[in-house]
């Protein structure tokens, strides 16, 4: 009995969700896949900025945990 309530349950699941995979991908044109691309250039591009900025909060952190930066005498000729 409850092996026949776990197939008509999901017999039901997948009965509703069929409308939802009848949505066409790449019929739809062109204009998806270059919507795509563009959402992957900006995402490379936050990517960059973010290890850029975290370089720097790291470059900060070290300076203000060292105190003062360490000096070496230099002759002049």
């Amino acid at each position: 009995m409850k092996q026949g309530v776990m197939f008509f349950s999901l017999l039901l699941l997948v009965g509703m969700a069929s409308p939802a995979l009848a949505i066409g991908n790449f019929t739809e044109g062109f204009s998806g896949l270059i919507i795509w691309v563009f959402l992957a250039y900006c995402g490379i591009i936050v990517v960059a900025q973010l290890f850029s900025a975290l370089y720097a909060i790291g470059n900060l952190l070290n300076d203000l945990a060292g105190g003062k930066p360490k000096t070496r005498k230099m002759s002049l000729r």
